[in-house]
């Protein structure tokens, strides 16, 4: 039987080659110190599940006493190495953080009594399918039942933003671990809603699944497994996939992402600047900007040369000639008119109307197939032109001046 989790299906979907390093190669990893956010979480589900305990044993303890077990499993548990990233975040901060969040569930929810608790770290194992040997695990941080009859999964979160609805009603754990639930009781289990209390914010968003939503869950999954386990055990099968993610992976020291970066960091400045994929990239970086501001100054440049011809085409026009000489160069300016019919980018409502028309007359195999280019050439030739055809587009053709201009090298010079 091959086993899966919702982490690790996420974790398959959200970079293949973490999955790779954590469930096909099982890469070891050394200790390494504990993220103040993992520990913050732990604390305050350890003091409700402690809670939840009593409760279940006919005894709701006081608010003081749920809050002395926070503090008592925070000193049994913290380590000087734990690992704060937050600016302005202390430990002591957390703690005060911790027994805000644990004190306003137990206000919330008090005196605990809208439903009995079946079960606190609750496993749940079942087939998600049997015949190909596939099984779903998970734990439900407490699974309790209405008198009604409605079963409630329940999660505690603590996270630092708060979800919309949305988000948890598309959020598929706590939906994986209500298929397990109608297959471990499925006499008795018709209701079911999925809660996830947000203990930061003292808000519980719950939702609910219909039998059609949790059977696609199942095919979704099971297709990621699938995907997961046809890629074998080559390591090159699992690509990478870079993400802001990768700042927390455990695995950047020898993901090809972040290996480099973890490598190069590491060294004392001189050493890194030194080290020749530094200075690869160093030296790109330098040319790729060089560039850049060399196309700031041919733009540039494009510009003041087309204010240039302006000026040429306005002072050619007043002294009335048709070459300016320079020292060894000399522009040419000729003035034209262009033959214009209407262009589908441009003029679309006319070009449609045209187009309209040559459809509903007798001349449209002869010109379906013509552009606005070739039908100015056909326009300049007027013998070769049906008069029918030349009255109908005369309707729509119009002329625009031409004027070109042309840098030589003059001639002796």
């Amino acid at each position: 039987m091959t086993t899966f989790s919702h982490s690790r299906i996420e974790t398959f979907r959200r970079c293949p080659r973490q999955y790779y390093y954590r469930y096909v190669a099982r890469v070891k990893l050394p200790e390494v110190p504990e993220q103040i956010a993992t520990f913050f979480g732990s604390r305050c589900h350890d003091a409700l599940e402690w809670l939840y305990d009593r409760v279940m044993k006919g005894a709701v303890p006081t608010r003081k006493q749920v809050l002395a077990e926070f503090n008592r499993v925070w000193d049994d548990n913290w380590l000087d190495d734990i690992v704060i990233r937050e600016d302005g975040m202390t430990p002591k901060r957390y703690r005060t953080l911790g027994e805000k969040c644990v004190g306003d569930y137990y206000d919330a929810h008090h005196p605990f009594d809208d439903s009995t608790t079946i079960g606190l770290e609750k496993q749940v194992r079942f087939p998600l399918d049997a015949d190909a040997g596939i099984t779903m695990m998970g734990y439900i941080d407490r699974l309790a039942k209405e008198a009604d009859g409605t079963w409630h999964i329940h999660d505690y979160k603590t996270n630092k933003g708060l979800p919309t609805q949305a988000d948890k009603d598309a959020d598929p754990q706590l939906a994986y671990y209500e298929i397990g639930l109608r297959q471990m009781w499925p006499d008795s289990v018709n209701r079911v809603e999925l809660h996830w209390h947000f203990l930061r914010f003292g808000e519980t968003i719950t939702s609910t699944r219909t039998p059609e939503q949790l059977e696609e869950l199942r095919h979704d999954a099971l297709t990621t497994i699938g995907d997961a386990l046809g890629r074998g055990k080559d390591e090159d099968a699992f690509e990478p996939i870079e993400t802001p993610l990768c700042n927390y992976c455990d695995y950047q020291s020898i993901c090809p992402v972040k290996k480099h970066e973890v490598t190069v960091n590491g060294l004392p400045a001189n050493r890194y600047r030194n080290e020749p994929g530094v200075k690869l990239v160093n030296r790109w970086a330098e040319l790729k900007a060089a560039k850049a501001e060399l196309a700031e100054q041919e733009a540039a440049i494009d510009v003041e040369i087309g204010e240039i011809q302006e000026a040429l085409v306005e002072y050619a026009d007043a002294e009335n000639v048709s070459v300016v000489v320079g020292d060894e160069y000399e522009a040419t300016i000729k003035h034209d008119e262009k033959t214009m019919f209407p262009r589908k980018g441009y003029e679309p409502e006319e070009h449609a109307e045209l187009e309209r028309r040559l459809v509903e007359s007798p001349f449209w195999d002869r010109v379906s197939s013509m552009d606005a280019a070739r039908l100015r050439t056909l326009w300049k030739q007027p013998e070769a032109l049906d008069p029918k055809l030349r009255k109908l587009l005369k309707q729509f053709v119009w002329s625009e001046d031409d004027t070109k201009s042309s840098l030589r090298r003059r001639r002796g010079h």
